[in-house]
């Protein structure tokens, strides 16, 4: 948004605010039904799913555009 309105930025910090605090409820019913530590499990979920997007761009700038050397791509998956 280039000129966001009052009422655009209100709504934005009541959707994140909710959105916060929806997270932070379904990481404590996860841990209350014994399956581990709630949080940790949605950020560890969070990071799991984007690793395929993240191997796919590292093939791609090494192996496709030439943007890397493969010694830098050795480095990352190190």
């Amino acid at each position: 948004m280039i000129n966001p309105g009052f009422g655009f930025i209100v709504m934005t910090m009541i959707t994140l605010t909710t959105g916060t605090a929806f997270i932070m409820w379904l990481g404590e019913q996860i841990t209350e039904r014994g399956i581990g530590n709630g949080m940790s499990l949605i950020i560890f979920t969070g990071i799991v799913i984007g690793l395929p997007k993240a191997m796919n761009e590292i093939y791609i700038n090494v192996f496709e555009l030439h943007k890397w050397p493969v010694w830098q791509m050795i480095i990352i998956l190190a």
